[in-house]
C-alpha cells in the first residue's frame, strides 16, 4: 500500500488484527441529507439537514423507555 500507507505496527499483531476483523458484522451505512460546497478559499463543507440529522440520531440512540 505504499506511498499511501505506513504503520510501525508489527507484522504479528496486524495479523491477529485482520483474522480478529474477518468476522466484522458491517451495519447499514447512514447518511444524512444536505449539501455540499466549496468555499472560497477552496474547502469543501457539508451543511447539514437538521432534521435529517435528528432523524438519524433519533433512530440510532432512541430507546422509547415504559
Amino acid at each position: 500500500m505504499l506511498p499511501y500507507l505506513t504503520t510501525n505496527i508489527a507484522r504479528g499483531r496486524l495479523v491477529n488484527e485482520a483474522y480478529a476483523a474477518q468476522d466484522y458484522d458491517w451495519s447499514e451505512v447512514l447518511t444524512a441529507n444536505g449539501q455540499h460546497a466549496v468555499d472560497s478559499e477552496g474547502f469543501t463543507f457539508f451543511t447539514v439537514d437538521q432534521k435529517s440529522l435528528q432523524d438519524i440520531v433519533l433512530s440510532v440512540f432512541y430507546e422509547k423507555v415504559g
